[in-house]
């Protein structure tokens, strides 16, 4: 029997020491390939592949390489999210303070580098976070406060970072993010002296078993250390020879010193660029060598460029506003185009391209010059000077204003020969300026938006009766392309482009309008792909144009147009709304109010569907599903009190009765479910 005992021993001891070494193995392959080493865990038995099991490991599991732990969570796969979702649910910040509640964590893994990682993560924590503390009216204020103290915790822990934010900068960061309002001083005040007296940190294993035992931190310092001092004392012999080489070449003469900072060009910078601006003005104005004008280009481009680089924006948009002069797209009064305005734009286009990033303020020129090349390229194509939807014609101008008589045929016969010369200016260059808008920097994406709006605007109230569509067009690719972007900054986005959808909704041109609650439709469908996280209210505030379309407008047929078109969002999407709820109980409830049958049989149509195909749903939602259940209530009582349409108020009573009974049947479900709970748990 002893000697039996002894073998099961050495077998265990055996099979213990390889299950080690399979789970090293796999948490080294973790490290550099996450997924992999995850179906090796699972392979090997450590772990199963339920987004709980994983999370549990990553919480208590020892020498689990934190970087690729966040990496992991941050991957957009459905299951990488779940075990996001899982980790995070496992958490508990009830009694902790937001700041406390992030630096616990985030003491689990390093945060990702991919901004749109971040985002997931932080949807997820400020969920989590309202659930367990119900510190802020809505997630959506957890949200932005979670992002604006991790980019806190970075500006004061990096060195990287010279110039430190203050108390008052971060305050003013966080104005009107509480649905609106201000947080209290005191609360930021309290969380900008803990950021700032200790950053976030991440916790470190008191042993990794993927190290290699050969290898022990002291050995690894010491061999850093020598690499670093080997690197300083190789760049103070460089330094030295520098120095030496250029006091020989200098002997006898004072010489130049080579600026160490960039901050020492600002003086010339700020001395030379009038100087600057007139010689290539006045070359570029008087000028038809061609090689000549191409230098004085090159040279524009190149100080836009500098000057954009080192943040003099009042120089930078001087030279932009130049240039854009130069393309003989801006002028007041109609001249013939030279080939001097043609590569004017091309050299326009190029900033676009190259620097949009920088621009700020000087996208306003810079698109409004797209928008009248378009206008001419219209008219090269057969529209007089069109693009208004009624494809009617539309008389030269600036942006579309018309002139009559001689002069005004003498400027069209101008027109149409500048049309024939641009023919060799690329359109789909003109494409890329806008369909490369999504990788624009979310300030830069901010400053486009907010002037490809305003030219919108500027096409429309040229010419009202048929106003030009162009940058309307393009305000709706631009929302397309950049959906995508992570939440906080898709909010700065949709400010701007929600305001310019809701008053083009309600311009004179019916056309136009029509266009502009269509377009929304298509946008809803794409937005309304993507979940909302309980507590957000990223749907309701994408919705609103809908709302502020159906009260505002005077044409009957705009609101039938809105309530079209909400239908089919709805129907559609139904099973990912949330509290986009509370904006389709508003339209329906104006609607209800209407005078109009078909616009009142219409929304009624829809009212009975939502009742009988998604009512569960609707008021199942934790976080929703009260204001929502009152919500529809409301909207089937103003319904029944519409004593112009008798047999719909009959049919909205009964519908009220439904909701009743399929609540108390929801009721019963889960007083029920909740007793079998009490039992087996009993």
């Amino acid at each position: 029997g002893g000697e039996g005992d002894e073998k099961d021993f050495e077998y265990d001891v055996l099979r213990q020491k390889e299950f080690k070494t399979q789970l090293q193995s796999a948490l080294k392959l973790f490290a550099t390939k996450p997924k992999k080493g995850i179906e090796l865990l699972v392979s090997i038995g450590h772990i199963d592949k339920s987004p709980e099991s994983i999370a549990k490991f990553f919480h208590e599991g020892q020498g689990v390489d934190k970087r690729a732990m966040g990496d992991y969570m941050g991957e957009p796969d459905e299951h990488n999210k779940a075990v996001l979702y899982a980790y995070v649910d496992s958490m508990s910040f009830a009694g902790c303070s937001i700041d406390d509640a992030l630096r616990l964590f985030l003491a689990g893994f390093w945060l990702p580098g991919e901004a749109q990682k971040i985002d997931r993560m932080m949807e997820k924590f400020a969920e989590r976070f309202c659930k367990d503390t119900n510190a802020f009216s809505n997630a959506d204020t957890a949200y932005v406060l979670a992002y604006s103290i991790i980019m806190l915790n970075t500006d004061a822990h990096s060195p990287k970072v010279m110039k430190k934010m203050t108390k008052d900068e971060f305050k003013r960061n966080n104005r009107g993010i509480n649905d609106g309002t201000d947080l209290p001083p005191e609360l930021l005040e309290g969380i900008y002296d803990r950021i700032v007296a200790c950053g976030f940190k991440v916790k470190d294993d008191d042993e990794d078993p993927t190290a290699s035992p050969s290898a022990s931190s002291g050995e690894l310092d010491k061999a850093s250390s020598q690499a670093k001092y080997r690197a300083e004392a190789q760049a103070l012999m460089t330094t030295a020879q520098g120095l030496l080489k250029r006091a020989a070449a200098n002997k006898g003469g004072a010489g130049f010193l080579q600026a160490s900072k960039a901050d020492h060009l600002l003086p010339m910078l700020e001395i030379g660029w009038a100087p600057l601006l007139a010689a290539f003005s006045v070359l570029l104005e008087e000028s038809h060598d061609s090689h000549l004008v191409a230098q004085c280009l090159k040279g524009m481009v190149g100080a836009i460029t500098l000057y954009a680089v080192f943040g003099l924006t009042s120089q930078r948009d001087t030279f932009v506003a130049t240039l854009a002069q130069f393309t003989n797209l801006h002028c007041h009064a109609v001249r013939e185009m030279k080939q001097k305005n043609i590569e004017s734009i091309h050299a326009t286009l190029a900033v676009a391209r190259t620097i949009g990033n920088l621009l700020g303020e000087s996208w306003g020129p810079v698109l409004r010059c797209i928008s009248q090349l378009d206008r001419l390229q219209l008219i090269g194509s057969g529209a007089k000077g069109g693009g208004g939807l009624g494809g009617g014609k539309q008389d030269g101008g600036a942006l579309g204003k018309s002139d009559s008589g001689h002069d005004g045929t003498a400027h069209m016969l101008i027109e149409e020969a500048n049309s024939l010369k641009i023919e060799e200016v690329d359109t789909a260059v003109i494409d890329r300026v806008f369909s490369s808008s999504a990788k624009l920097s979310d300030e830069a994406i901010v400053d486009f938006v907010t002037h490809l709006c305003a030219i919108s605007r500027e096409e429309i109230q040229a010419n009202p009766s048929n106003p030009r569509v162009f940058s309307m067009q393009k305000v709706v690719e631009i929302t397309y392309f950049n959906m995508s972007r992570i939440r906080i900054v898709w909010s700065r986005i949709w400010s701007i482009l929600g305001e310019h959808f809701q008053s083009v909704a309600l311009v004179s041109n019916i056309e136009l309008s029509m266009y502009a609650i269509d377009s929304m439709r298509q946008l809803a469908l794409k937005f309304l792909e993507k979940d909302e996280l309980t507590s957000f209210h990223f749907q309701r505030d994408f919705l609103k144009p809908f709302d502020f379309a159906m009260g505002n407008s005077k044409s009957a047929d705009i609101r039938e147009l809105v309530i079209r078109c909400l239908t089919q969002v709805v129907l559609s999407t139904a099973r990912n709304i949330k509290s986009g709820w509370k904006v389709a109980f508003q339209v329906l409830n104006t609607a209800g109010r209407d005078t109009a049958e078909t616009i009142v049989t219409l929304a009624f149509d829809l009212v009975r569907k939502v009742v009988y195909e998604s009512f569960e749903q609707l008021i199942e939602d934790p976080a929703h599903g009260s204001a929502a259940y009152v919500d529809c209530i409301n909207c089937l009582t103003t319904f029944a009190s519409n004593d112009k349409f008798t047999a719909i108020s009959v049919e909205a009573v009964d519908l009220i009765n439904t909701c009743t009974r399929i609540t108390i049947k929801g009721l019963a479900r889960h007083a029920a479910e909740e007793a079998v709970a009490a039992d087996l748990n009993g």
